[in-house]
């Protein structure tokens, strides 16, 4: 039944989708938008700001059969960060940065059982001696996510029935089952460079947990541990060859260690144990003052307690032209392999290209287009599968003074498969679904 598998759109925005921010404003996607002028206090600049938009979703949960609603979406941030370059002069980098945020979305549905939810954000990161020859950094950061990924009528079961059993009651219609997602991770990085930075090398840390509030989740619960490495060599004024690789430990609260292939099958929505590692080695730089480019090329493998594992290369090619200083296009192609909420990975060729556009100083546009096609690794259970995604997002704003702007966002994305869920009744649920999002508001800014 989707609501039991279909936590694999989840997956789906988070490694196909997350680039446009779709579920977020643009400015709360990208800081350097959200911040004004800014307040300062002493050492420090604070920028706040909220925004207020009315909208529209055609598919609320992602579904075949759509359930569509107005929405009403409330945003404020507040971000804190040590004095910025306009006002520090020409005094160089201080001896400490410290940059951190918090912000929230209240997200009101008129015509469907997700009601208001509320997600937030929180992020800090303290740098310590920036621009030296040795420097280090501390990271947090915190993410909340309300967004609907399956239906709220359908009751979840942890796994398959037992015959013996009584039978499992259906969720009411209106439901408030919870679709809150929370995220968090704590990191250390510390990096070696030439006084010129024409070389660096950094090695990290980062521990996160990935938490489904709601009890009928639980068997996505996780946390992981990733020790990870990069380097890069300024060669050219504008041109860098960089190294990156991590190996990261995915452990489940709930997972199928141990477990057979056919134990596998009667735990579905249990979850395995994994150690992935990832290695990359590439080129990024300038073919001319407005071409740039970036190429790289690696190998990733992942290694499970149950079931299968992976073997991939993995690529990255992007061409970028900037024909003015204020428009920038870009085109690229990924090949990534990932976890999954079905089977134990994912791989993912995707094509990519974007826009960028700033007029007269006062109207941002951002625009995006993505296509990906997924294949899944094989499920005990359900079997191998293969999805084509296609994303198109664009974002505008018009800025009427410096402190305020009018905001517009449409993005529309459609899963293509013929994948088709069966429940333990026999019930049958297609993966195929399209969804479109419109959005017009205000937003203030210092």
């Amino acid at each position: 039944m989707r609501a039991n598998l279909s936590l694999l759109g989840v997956a789906f925005i988070a490694t196909t989708l997350s680039a446009a921010s779709v579920h977020a404003q643009g400015w709360l996607a990208d800081r350097s938008r959200a911040e004004g002028s800014g307040i300062r206090l002493g050492n420090f600049e604070l920028h706040p700001g909220v925004g207020a938009e009315g909208g529209y979703d055609s598919n609320v949960f992602l579904s075949e059969n759509p359930q569509d609603s107005p929405v009403l979406r409330i945003a404020p941030h507040l971000y804190l960060q040590t004095l910025g370059a306009e006002r520090s002069g020409d005094a160089g980098p201080p001896p400490v940065e410290f940059k951190a945020g918090v912000s929230g979305s209240l997200k009101h549905y008129f015509e469907t059982q997700a009601g208001t939810n509320i997600g937030a954000g929180q992020d800090a990161k303290l740098t310590l001696r920036p621009g030296a020859i040795v420097t280090f950094e501390l990271s947090e950061e915190f993410k909340r996510n309300i967004d609907p990924f399956t239906d709220p009528g359908v009751q979840i079961p942890d796994t398959v029935p037992d015959p013996d059993d009584p039978p499992v009651e259906e969720t009411p219609a209106d439901s408030d089952l919870s679709f809150a997602r929370d995220q968090l991770s704590l990191g250390a990085r510390a990096q070696l460079g030439t006084p010129g930075g024409v070389f660096k090398a950094g090695l990290g840390y980062k521990f996160a947990i990935d938490h489904f509030e709601a009890d009928e989740f639980a068997a996505n619960r996780a946390n992981s541990h990733t020790v990870s490495g990069d380097t890069s060599w300024e060669f050219f004024p504008k041109t860098a060859l960089f190294w990156d690789g991590s190996v990261t430990r995915n452990n489940f609260i709930n997972s199928t260690d141990e477990l057979s292939l056919d134990e596998m099958a009667m735990e579905p929505s249990l979850r395995n144990d994994s150690t992935t590692t990832k290695t990359r080695l590439g080129l990024n730089g300038g073919l001319t003052a407005r071409v740039g480019f970036t190429l790289a090329g690696g190998y990733g493998a992942g290694f499970f307690d149950a079931g299968d594992g992976f073997e991939a290369v993995l690529a990255q090619a992007e061409i970028r032209w900037r024909p003015e200083e204020t428009i920038l296009w870009s085109f690229g192609y990924d090949r990534e392999t990932t976890s999954s909420y079905q089977g134990n990975f994912v791989r993912m060729d995707r094509i990519k290209t974007g826009t960028q556009l700033m007029l007269g100083g006062i109207v941002v546009i951002q625009g995006r287009v993505e296509l990906a096609f997924l294949n899944f690794g094989v499920d005990p259970e359900l079997g191998e599968r293969d999805d084509m995604q296609f994303l198109a997002t664009l974002s505008g704003e018009y800025r009427l003074v410096d402190w305020f702007a009018i905001t517009a966002e449409a993005n529309y994305w459609q899963n293509f498969t013929d994948f088709v869920y069966v429940n333990e009744l026999g019930e049958e649920d297609a993966a195929k679904y399209k969804r479109f999002e419109g959005w017009l508001g205000v937003r203030a800014f210092l």
